[in-house]
């Protein structure tokens, strides 16, 4: 059949209307096609009506979905909550706002629901020189889609900035939308945390989150605010008279640039609202003790001693009363160098309420006395990066948690080895999780050991696991086969083992470093720091070549990769040193 266009037919049978003249074969053939085409229009028309038809009756459902229920549903399509990163493409999948963005296209009632979605007003803006001025103006245009919305805001600095630029984050993005912000997240220099301290009071009034974060050598001098000798800075409590949790926080968790001089008692804080406080650099642990008193309704507690040196010419108060803090259910603590120090911080304290405690790093020494003195019923405990324990100071520390039912290890070395293999009925005899990530290989057996008689028929527990986490340390458990009667291959085999009979196991792939990093022999067959940052070197390789691909983030390296210290190689210097090639070499 030729070819028809249905323009072209009025056209082609004009002459034939006017005359007697009769068409042509080709003529004839073109009239015939059109007729065909006329007559399978009703056709098309009627499959196109049935699917406005179903596509109607599905949308018109949605369209009864109550507002809550489409902002629900708009707010976990938008990456579940996930913030907004400025800047951004407009059309980039991977950003959280571009499901709302289509959605709002859809009709006018989902316009108004997706604008109105929590996913404006939260966000995380990345200001660098370069991209400032696009990062305000996109900043601008999400905080105008939702003007009634409260706002989370995370403030990022990607580069060094300038003091100029620093306040003008603080003008052009706080500032002008203050009165709705009630989580507020800041990592700016030394002139803009002071500029925080100089806004007028009441300028935060919804704020109740508020997060500072150090960065590198700007702590020492960053921290160091106090009221005492600049009156032209406003009480924190008068700023934002909702403030409820407070935490201050460091990227560089083992600079010795990091110990500063935290003014607690002059930051103009009401601490009798604080419900949780985070204190996650190194702060004199003299002042923590000052202010804790004020704290009765902490809720949640976490301090850093590392670093914390001893007052030579200040003796201890042994007869300093009892630190009570009533309402206290989680508390976390990084021990100090001195276990003198932890000692007698921890013996100040006292937490009845407590139910959730976790230690971070160093010997682990000096908790049997605290949990001991306090009696109080713990149900969660975690230890992470301490490869030393006393044997009997842990299995002292567990032996009393009858109601305990999560057990939480994270690189930590096999002196645990000892406590969890006794089989003792009344050790932990509630427990229900348990987690060891970055397992070491030579603990590979004990774990499997333990996880046996917690779960397997026969065991001398009552109450019998229900979920299992493990992280194998340095190997790519997921890579495939493993070599029969290796410790890989026994808990390889034991996964599959503890799955089949119903047990809940959650396998964490390990970030694809040097396995000698995480060998507990190398330790002492790896002395030369030449040959150390040699190793280093190459891990930093796979460790920024994966923040530039967006694998991982900076901040989930510096939380997961463990600490080189022990072995004369600091961690934040190779960084420091390494970031700015490998960045480039891999954006070449």
């Amino acid at each position: 059949m030729p070819s028809f266009d249905p323009e072209i037919i009025p056209q082609t049978l004009a002459p034939f209307v006017k005359s007697n003249q009769p068409p042509s074969s080709s003529q004839t053939a073109q009239i015939r096609a059109h007729i065909q085409y006329l007559e399978a229009l009703p056709a098309q028309t009627a499959i196109v009506a049935q699917t406005i038809r179903r596509f109607e009756s599905a949308v018109s459902a949605l369209r009864r979905l109550p507002v809550e229920m489409l902002t629900e549903i708009f707010y976990w399509v938008s990456a579940g909550g996930q913030p907004c990163i400025i800047p951004y493409f407009p059309d980039h999948m991977h950003n959280p706002a571009f499901p709302a963005l289509v959605l709002s296209r859809v009709s006018s009632l989902w316009r108004v629901v997706a604008l109105q979605s929590p996913i404006w007003g939260n966000v995380q803006i990345r200001l660098d020189a370069r991209t400032y001025a696009q990062a305000v103006k996109q900043a601008q245009s999400l905080f105008s889609r939702c003007p009634y919305s409260l706002l989370e805001i995370r403030i990022d600095l990607d580069n060094a900035p300038a003091q100029a630029l620093s306040r003008a984050s603080m003008q052009n993005i706080i500032v002008p939308h203050s009165q709705r912000i009630y989580s507020l997240c800041l990592d700016l220099d030394i002139l803009a945390a002071r500029l925080l301290f100089q806004l007028p009071q009441n300028s935060l009034p919804e704020l109740s989150t508020l997060t500072l974060l150090v960065r590198h050598g700007q702590c020492a001098e960053w921290l160091d605010i106090g009221l005492e000798d600049d009156h032209n800075q406003t009480p924190l409590s008068l700023i934002a008279p909702r403030l409820t949790h407070l935490t201050i926080s460091s990227f560089v968790a083992n600079s010795p640039n990091c110990h500063c001089n935290l003014n607690l008692l002059s930051m103009g804080l009401r601490y009798d609202r604080l419900l949780v406080l985070e204190l996650c650099v190194r702060t004199p642990y003299q002042q923590i003790l000052a202010v804790l008193p004020f704290c009765s309704g902490l809720t949640a507690l976490a301090v850093d001693l590392s670093g914390t040196l001893s007052e030579e010419d200040e003796d201890s108060d042994e007869d300093a009363p009892l630190i009570t803090l009533p309402s206290l259910h989680s508390f976390r603590i990084v021990p100090a160098d001195d276990t003198d120090i932890t000692a007698e911080f921890l013996d100040r304290l006292l937490l009845p309420a407590l139910r959730t405690f976790s230690c971070d790093s160093g010997t682990g020494e000096g908790m049997s006395n605290l949990l001991r003195r306090s009696q109080f019923r713990l149900f969660s405990m975690g230890f992470k990066g301490i490869l030393a324990f006393h044997r009997t100071e842990f299995h002292e520390l567990v032996s009393r948690q009858r109601h305990l039912t999560r057990l939480e290890l994270e690189n930590c070395g096999g002196s645990f080895t000892d406590a969890l293999e006794r089989q003792d009925p009344t050790l932990m005899p509630s427990l229900r999780y348990f987690a060891w990530r970055r397992l070491p290989v030579s603990c590979f057996n004990s774990f499997i050991n333990f996880v046996n008689s917690r779960f397997l028929p026969g065991g001398v527990y009552a109450t019998k696991l229900e979920t299992v986490g493990v992280q194998p340390s340095g190997y790519p458990f997921d890579a495939g086969d493993f070599e029969a009667g290796s410790p890989q291959y026994a808990l390889n085999n034991a996964i599959s083992n503890w799955r089949a009979l119903g047990l809940n196991v959650e396998l964490q792939p390990c970030p694809n470093l040097d396995p000698l990093l995480y060998s507990e022999d190398s330790q002492s067959e790896v002395d030369d720091e030449e040959e150390w940052q040699t190793i280093l070197n190459g891990t930093w390789d796979h460790i920024w070549g994966n923040i530039y691909l967006g694998r991982y983030d900076e901040a989930w390296y510096r939380y997961h990769v463990p600490d080189w210290q022990w072995v004369g190689v600091s961690l934040e210097s190779a960084l420091r040193q390494r970031r700015e090639t490998r960045l480039r070499a891999y954006q070449l």
